[in-house]
């Protein structure tokens, strides 16, 4: 259902939640996709809206992204909120970044297989290094469907061998170490930390799945209201629309999804 129709429903209980959190991915969720990802930016009314909501004592806002921690802060350019990085990896808070201490052991892995992976490129694709992880963009390329099925097998291989998890985004293959760290790992921790007895996820690739179905588990446990939007264009894998709760259409729908948001909360 559509945000509009879930207000006096799934909503109506988040918003008179005593100590809430309002969690978002950033890429395709409040910033449009872009062919260069150093170039995105996040869309003005979501962040006025989400702005707002740092002056309200019983609401904790929070990024969760694949970017590293830093680079979400630097693009949503917010001071207040806690920025998780790398899929909950990393965080940065108050101007001190913490990387989780088991990443670190694979770092010396991750740089060999970067290396090797050098000579699989092709005009148009690009590796991020992002620390703790590292991404392989292949959306500027002239065929990414055919570029990515000529690549993945090879990246899997490579993967392999070097003990890295290789998973799928949109346009993108993530280079992760073998942790059970994601943004639904990630998503549950701040709960805990901060006591939500209410919370909202917002997100539009198929990373953002397992924060959506924790926000169910959390539901269904009666551990925390969680809820959780889904953020649908024409890059949204079929997976978001299935295990949200309610969507939005695209960015621009988001802001307008966060500026009722806003406003409700401070009714209330």
């Amino acid at each position: 259902m559509h945000w509009t129709e879930a207000k006096d429903t799934l909503l109506k209980p988040f918003i008179n939640g005593k100590r809430i959190g309002v969690i978002s991915d950033v890429d395709g969720t409040l910033s449009p996709i872009v062919d260069n990802p150093a170039d995105a930016t996040i869309h003005q009314p979501s962040k006025d809206a989400l702005t707002a909501m740092l002056d309200m004592d019983r609401v904790l806002l929070a990024f969760i992204s694949g970017r590293g921690a830093k680079d979400i802060f630097d693009r949503v350019d917010i001071k207040g909120p806690i920025y998780v990085g790398n899929h909950g990896m990393e965080q940065y808070t108050g101007g001190t970044l913490q990387v989780n201490a088991r990443v670190t052991a694979y770092r010396a892995k991750l740089e060999e297989l970067l290396t090797a992976a050098e000579s699989l490129m092709v005009e148009g694709m690009e590796i991020e290094d992002k620390g703790p992880t590292a991404s392989v963009h292949y959306r500027r390329t002239a065929n990414p469907e055919q570029a990515a099925a000529a690549l993945k097998p090879k990246l899997t291989d490579l993967a392999s061998q070097h003990g890295i998890d290789l998973h799928s985004g949109k346009m993108v293959f993530e280079l992760r170490p073998p942790l059970e760290i994601n943004k639904g790992t990630a998503f549950k921790s701040l709960v805990k930390d901060y006591k939500l007895d209410a919370v909202l996820w917002m997100g539009d690739d198929v990373t953002d799945v397992d924060a959506m179905r924790m926000a169910t588990q959390l539901r269904e446990s009666n551990l925390s209201y969680g809820v959780s939007l889904g953020v649908i264009h024409e890059d949204t894998p079929e997976a978001v629309a299935r295990y949200a709760d309610f969507v939005a259409s695209g960015v621009e729908d988001v802001g307008e999804f966060l500026a009722w948001l806003s406003s409700a909360l401070t009714a209330s």
